[in-house]
């Protein structure tokens, strides 16, 4: 009797494959047989990798005779699954510029990035596997490389931004490593780590992969377009949108490296997405409709989904690199239902950085001082949106100071190479950009005071409004010259100072509302019953003043999102005061109230919450 051969399925779905069982999902189609009996929605199909690998046996073999057979293996062009690959001169529609291929982007108009040299391909399929993907060191080599570096440390060695290892007190680590001390006799918290990983992401169209990242996340990333860039035009408008309108008041890269990468070409393509969404969000319409883009919501929403791919397939590992994109992508408001928001991308920024080490003085370590600078400005930067965005939206600060030492910013924070700056920034502009950030880090400082002492459960005083008062005109009273302001201004003359005035009366309403108001439903029309002795009416009609100034003038710098926090709680202000049994106080409330909400649907497309508070309001 003849033995029937045993027929392997030709392709699994991915459940199905990790668990070992039959699956008839290339016969019957998705979902699969017992995807569907376990009521599982996400039966997909596996790219296969039958037929491209080495076999087990001769494994060690072919990694001992790759070196030499490299050059000289033909490409290979059999199908594998329906899937092809090709050479670079069989790519269909591919234009390779020379003699600088490595340094060009990948346009709309060439090739995806996922076409690469096919030893490229077998080496990733062979060598490394799926659990590679993350490119990170174990923490026994990152624990290993600080136990040698503790007795064979070059003291005058620069310590590399993108390899510090940071290790706290409380850890055990800390322990036997006390020995390490600073130049301040403080102990060394910030490490020199191992280096970072080789073959990093070049915005190339010939250049290969990260290694360690599967086929299948490969193709999904190019399903989302995540290797094809703007066109050379619209990028570089994109780029100047960001050095112009952003940078300014999101300082999170050095300009002079940053520009020099984009002039190469060598941008990663998390970070060029994520620069393009984030100026999406800032630019002129014009700029986008020539790009082609019905609105600034579809351009937005497409950088954005390109960046989020690439971080959750974590194509890019540099930590620098994903702290700079979670500060960017916080922009995107994101929606109730949707866990992936502001918050969450800050609270991810903020993990990134605790584990650099940014929270922490950098007194004694021998760093690069661009490098020193860049990393106060991102964590600054991150204190400053957590305290706004937490404070508006009632949630948590994510940043614990208490375990913060980390120095204040400086004017020399901000000494940029002058052929990296726009021209719009050059000379006093810098000096006054760098003041304004310098004065807002203490301003969010003093919001998280005032929600603390206000609005915390087991933290409320009685006295508390007077003692905060205090402490926002002894801030105001320090401003510099160039940044300070008149109680009776109302017209926009300079975006740093319009900014900060917004955000000062922001804090003010804080510090006098009543928030004991809401149990009490007998005041509920008497706004002198909630807004404390009228101080914050005053400072409602100066953000509304000041803000629809704003919006009447010429672009210059579009404003930063955190002025609209400010529009926001006025909108709250007018409100209760449009409620009011006086007519002439509701009148006034109702006409002011109108103002902000022009404010805000202007910018309803920059700034994402600008619609729903709009709608409640109306």
């Amino acid at each position: 009797e003849s033995r029937q051969a045993r027929v392997r399925t030709a392709k699994a779905c991915r459940l199905c494959n990790e668990k070992r069982v039959k699956c008839d999902a290339s016969e019957r189609g998705t979902p699969c047989t017992r995807c569907e009996q376990r009521g599982e929605s996400n039966c997909t199909l596996i790219q296969s990798r039958r037929g491209i690998y080495v076999r087990k046996p001769r494994r060690q073999q072919a990694r001992a005779r790759s070196t030499a057979v490299e050059s000289s293996r033909p490409p290979l062009n059999g199908d594998s699954d329906g899937v092809r690959s090709l050479s670079a001169s069989e790519e269909p529609n591919v234009r390779i510029p020379a003699p600088a291929i490595e340094a060009q982007h990948a346009r709309s108009c060439t090739a995806p990035a996922s076409v690469q040299p096919q030893h490229d391909m077998l080496s990733g399929a062979t060598d490394v596997s799926i659990d590679s993907r993350h490119r990170d060191a174990s923490w026994s080599t990152v624990f290993e490389n600080l136990l040698q570096s503790r007795d064979h440390r070059d003291r005058d060695a620069i310590v590399d931004k993108c390899s510090i290892a940071y290790v706290g007190e409380a850890f055990p680590l800390g322990i036997i490593l006390d020995g390490s001390r600073s130049g301040t006799g403080r102990p060394l918290l910030h490490h020199s780590g191992p280096a970072p990983t080789s073959g990093a992401p070049i915005l190339s169209s010939h250049t290969a992969h990260p290694p360690g990242v599967p086929p299948e996340d490969i193709s999904f990333l190019e399903a989302k377009q995540a290797f094809m860039a703007p066109p050379d035009e619209t990028l570089d408008m994109l780029i100047t949108v960001f050095m112009e309108r952003v940078f300014p008041f999101y300082p999170i890269v050095n300009p002079q490296e940053f520009l020099q990468h984009h002039k190469e070409r060598k941008l990663p393509w998390i970070l060029l997405h994520s620069i393009c969404f984030l100026a999406a969000t800032f630019c002129p319409l014009r700029i986008l409709h020539r790009a082609g883009f019905d609105d600034r919501k579809q351009a937005r929403s497409q950088f954005y989904s390109k960046a989020k791919a690439l971080f959750d397939i974590g194509y890019d590992s540099r930590k620098i690199v994903t702290l700079q994109v979670a500060i960017m992508l916080s922009f995107w408001g994101g929606s109730p239902n949707n866990h992936w928001n502001f918050y969450t991308w800050i609270s991810t920024g903020v993990t990134i950085a605790e584990t650099i080490g940014c929270h922490r003085s950098m007194a004694g370590l021998n760093i690069a001082p661009q490098d020193r600078s860049l990393l106060k400005r991102l964590w600054w930067t991150l204190v400053v949106r957590d305290a706004t965005c937490a404070s508006m939206h009632g949630r948590p600060f994510r940043i614990n100071l208490d375990h913060c030492d980390i120095d204040e910013l400086a004017l020399e924070d901000f000494d940029y190479e002058v052929s990296s700056v726009p021209d719009r920034l050059l000379s006093d502009n810098v000096r006054l950009s760098g003041l304004y950030h310098i004065q807002v880090a203490k301003l969010a400082l003093l919001l998280r005071q005032i929600v603390t002492m206000r609005f915390y459960p087991r933290s409320q005083d009685a006295n508390s409004p007077s003692i905060l008062h205090e402490l926002l005109l002894l801030w105001r009273n320090e401003l510099p010259a160039s940044l300070q302001w008149k109680d009776n201004d109302s017209t926009h003359t300079d975006v740093f100072r319009t900014t900060l005035c917004i955000l000062y009366n922001h804090n003010v309403i804080l510090t006098h509302i009543k928030p004991e108001f809401a149990a009490d439903n007998s005041n509920a029309l008497s706004p002198s019953s909630w807004l404390g002795d009228e101080v914050a009416s005053l400072s409602a009609q100066q953000i509304a003043s000041l803000a629809c100034s704003m919006v009447t003038t010429s672009e210059e710098l579009f404003p930063p999102h955190e002025l609209f926090h400010g529009l926001f709680i006025a909108c709250v202000v007018f409100f209760v005061q449009s409620r009011s049994r006086s007519s002439m106080t509701a009148s006034l409330g109702k006409s002011a109230l109108t103002s902000c909400k022009m404010a805000l649907h202007i910018h309803r497309e920059t700034w994402d919450a600008s619609s729903w508070i709009t709608q409640i309001f109306d």
